[in-house]
């Protein structure tokens, strides 16, 4: 029966068979990637939710194709995108095989540089193979209705696939207070809808955006490059 995964295993850890280094699943975003105020444990964090998943499935499969892989955590707390497109190996490490890309909170304060900058980014991926996600989390109000449907605008310009949740009265309950961060059942939600869409899209003729939801975990020292 999990012969029809094996694909899904083959799009994330194949290109480290000949090679000492891991294949990565890396993850690209603000504060709700990067666990905002540790209000989530670490190991409920959407991101380390998502990689336990695709290890499980590895372990399951009946021919492991290699023996690990590596979650990289390459959010910066508080920022855009435009530390990611100007020092874009420093973030994204040539392993990278998956890619998740959450910054639609903080583009409200940007206006269009940080959606030059993210299309930038997911052009970038793209360009390497990687297998991209857009994350689009949005909080209620005009100015960042108006952004989520800018980043579901390049989902589409890129034919990439967007994960999207909109704060509303039927989701509430998987955000916190401030209501621009997840909570625990936020980020489990997320982890999930990002799974189940990446192994369904392996058998689409085409990658379709979905609207599901966002993330959050703790970020990394900002790169020299950028000074």
């Amino acid at each position: 029966m999990l012969n029809f995964l094996h694909p899904l295993l083959v799009v994330f850890v194949s290109r480290g068979i000949k090679s000492p280094n891991l294949p990565t699943l890396t993850v690209l975003g603000g504060s709700n990637t990067c666990g905002h105020g540790r209000s989530v444990p670490t190991k409920k964090l959407f991101r380390n939710v998502l990689f336990g998943k695709f290890m499980q499935l590895h372990k399951t499969a009946r021919q492991p194709i290699h023996t690990s892989a590596r979650l990289q955590n390459s959010c910066t707390p508080s920022m855009g995108p435009q530390y990611a497109a100007s020092c874009f190996r420093y973030f994204v490490p040539n392993t990278t095989t998956m890619a998740t890309v959450e910054f639609t909170p903080n583009l409200l304060f940007q206006s269009i540089d940080g959606l030059r900058d993210l299309s930038l980014v997911v052009q970038r991926l793209l360009e390497l193979q990687i297998v991209t996600l857009l994350i689009n989390l949005v909080p209620p109000g005009k100015g960042y209705r108006e952004i989520g449907l800018a980043v579901t605008g390049i989902g589409r310009k890129y034919r990439v696939p967007v994960i999207t949740l909109e704060w509303s009265r039927s989701t509430q309950q998987m955000w916190l207070q401030d209501k621009r961060h997840l909570n625990e059942m936020g980020h489990q939600f997320v982890a999930n809808a990002t799974f189940d869409h990446i192994v369904n899209s392996l058998w689409a003729p085409s990658l379709s955006n979905v609207s599901t939801v966002e993330m959050v975990a703790p970020g990394i020292g900002l790169p020299s490059c950028i000074f």
